[in-house]
């Protein structure tokens, strides 16, 4: 188990080109900055990935064309959003996943991104439950309680499922 924890900095922070992230059974928590900071192009796998108490967002990757495949992780606590792709064009596959109590967004993306969300949890979060300006496509998942918008999309989106309910916005 890989443990980043309580750093007055970002947790992990990343300004390569071509980043391929892989992290299994690991912790980023109580950082004062973003959990994982990724700067250009990225690709994230994770599995049992636990992203809880930093200062702004849980992971940002801030270029365009990168990717994430997250398969049973947790965003909590964190100060901004829980994830955030901010480019354009990005892709983000999700699966039997935790996003809760975030400041900002549970998740947040870029124009023309595409994000897939199954067996998962989005709520409790200060803004919108998922934020996109590309499309969705959510399948049995629960987004309630965010302090905006359950789903707010910018291209055609598919729920199906799911329960939205008792949303801010």
């Amino acid at each position: 188990k890989n443990t980043s924890r309580d750093k007055d900095s970002h947790g992990l922070g990343f300004y390569a080109d071509d980043v391929l992230l892989e992290a299994t059974a690991s912790e980023i928590i109580n950082h004062s900055l973003d959990g994982i900071h990724m700067r250009s192009k990225s690709e994230i796998h994770a599995d049992s990935l636990f992203v809880n108490g930093n200062g702004t967002d849980g992971i940002e990757v801030m270029d365009s064309n990168s990717s994430a495949t997250l398969y049973q992780v947790q965003f909590a606590d964190n100060g901004g959003d829980g994830i955030r792709l901010s480019g354009s064009n990005n892709t983000m596959d999700i699966d039997y996943s935790f996003f809760r109590d975030n400041g900002g967004d549970g998740i947040d993306m870029g124009s023309g991104s595409t994000l897939a969300v199954d067996n998962s949890l989005i709520g409790y979060n200060g803004s919108n439950g998922i934020r996109t300006a590309g499309a969705a496509t959510i399948n049995y998942s629960d987004i309630l309680h965010n302090g905006s918008t359950g789903i707010f999309t910018g291209d055609f989106s598919t729920v199906n499922n799911s329960i939205v309910w008792f949303n801010g916005g």
